[in-house]
């Protein structure tokens, strides 16, 4: 039994990180993934550090620690990293999240980025949205639409030609602004407008105290205080639930972009875990429960014994990565569980797992109760993965 277990969660790790190429056009996975030719179709990608040297000609969805993009893409970038780096064109839009994002490429489409470091050096042809600690938008930046920002710190050094809204602690206006602009300010915030900052319209604004701005010079039409109280303002809440938005979406995003691998590299393996999990999920989650507690315990034994030392540390990196790939997994099931009650049997097995995940991860922000939720979710996916791979094994 505990040979079958200890087997089960290797196959189980292994089959995750390792998907089979053949059941989708392009995908890649490994510790580098480096790609020097060109790609004619969506490319799947995920590892340590991902880089992608020449052209893709439809979606490109990417994964990993350090990412960086130095070819055009023809369609949307789907992308969660810790360090992502986009310097290629991108002829689509752009949904990302990362510790630190760097666009240094143009976009004729949409931005959409959650960070703690973002920074724009490039014209964005549409409506740019960030959620990040530091935002910094660079004089060769463009933003042709709108921009939407909250945050702590945002530098708006080049031009905006839409409106700007936003919630953030310390506002730096360096440039044009042509059209209005919404902004609430961190109760320890402020707002600085150098020379060259201007606001062509309205330039409405709430704080804990008014900003020395000069009408007609730096702003252009009406300027409208609203004074927050110390109540509403402190630590601002605005700026608090953008930081709670941010995580959660940064979780969303990374999650999503891992299971697009799992879903086009490992559907048919998804599908059948889904019929185990969804079939008896009690024994799942007992399955998932016994291998939580058994499976860590048998690697340290393991690595007390000289001869199990290697083996057991390698099991442990299994462990956890099976674990972290389970939560993904369960946020597919739960998904396409809501998706087949519901009636929508033939939708892509793509936007089942974004809702699914998205469920996962706002259950998860509900304090006890769906943290608990959470975990049983975790337990049932890792249980149902367990006895897939069982099964294989006999085969």
């Amino acid at each position: 039994m505990k040979k079958a277990i200890f087997l089960g969660v290797i196959v189980l790790a292994m089959l995750l990180v390792l998907p089979p190429l053949a059941e989708a056009k392009y995908v890649q996975s490994g510790d580098t993934v480096t790609v020097n030719e060109k790609i004619e179709s969506n490319a799947y990608l995920s590892g340590a550090t991902v880089t992608v040297n020449e052209p893709v000609s439809g979606d490109l969805f990417v994964a990993g620690s350090n990412i960086v993009i130095n070819s055009e893409i023809d369609g949307d970038v789907f992308v969660a990293g810790s360090n992502v780096t986009i310097r290629g064109k991108v002829n689509g839009s752009i949904f990302g999240a990362g510790s630190n994002v760097t666009i240094d490429g143009e976009v004729l489409g949409n931005v959409r980025l959650v960070g703690a470091n973002i920074t724009i050096s490039n014209v964005v042809g549409k409506n740019a949205m960030m959620a990040g600690a530091n935002i910094y938008i660079s004089e060769k930046a463009r933003i042709v639409r709108h921009l939407s920002v909250a945050g702590a710190e945002l530098s708006i050094n080049g031009p905006v030609d839409g409106n700007f809204e936003g919630a953030v602690s310390n506002l730096r206006i360096n440039s044009e602004i042509s059209g209005e602009a919404d902004v609430t300010i961190d109760s320890k915030g402020e707002i600085v407008f150098t020379n060259n900052g201007h606001v062509g319209k309205d330039f409405n604004y709430k704080a804990m105290q008014k900003a020395d701005i000069e009408q007609g010079v730096q702003v252009g039409g009406n300027i409208v205080y609203t004074e927050l109280s110390k109540k509403g303002a402190h630590a601002s809440g605005v700026v608090l639930f953008w930081a709670i938005l941010a995580a959660a979406l940064y979780k969303i995003a990374s999650m999503f972009v891992i299971s697009l691998v799992m879903v086009f590299g490992l559907k048919k393996y998804v599908l059948m875990t889904a019929g185990e999990m969804t079939s008896r999920p009690w024994q799942s989650i007992g399955w998932g429960l016994v291998v939580l507690i058994v499976f860590p315990i048998a690697c340290i034994i393991l690595m007390v014994t000289l001869v199990g030392l290697p083996l057991g540390i390698l099991g442990l990196a299994l462990y956890v990565i099976g674990v972290c790939l389970a939560k993904i997994l369960a946020g597919i099931i739960i998904g396409k569980w809501i998706t087949d009650k519901i009636g929508w049997k033939k939708l892509h097995l793509v936007w089942s797992a974004l809702l699914g995940i998205t469920v996962y991860v706002l259950v998860g922000f509900v304090p006890i109760l769906g943290m608990l939720v959470a975990f049983l979710a975790t337990l049932w996916a890792l249980g149902g993965g367990i006895k897939t791979n069982m099964k294989l094994i006999k085969e």
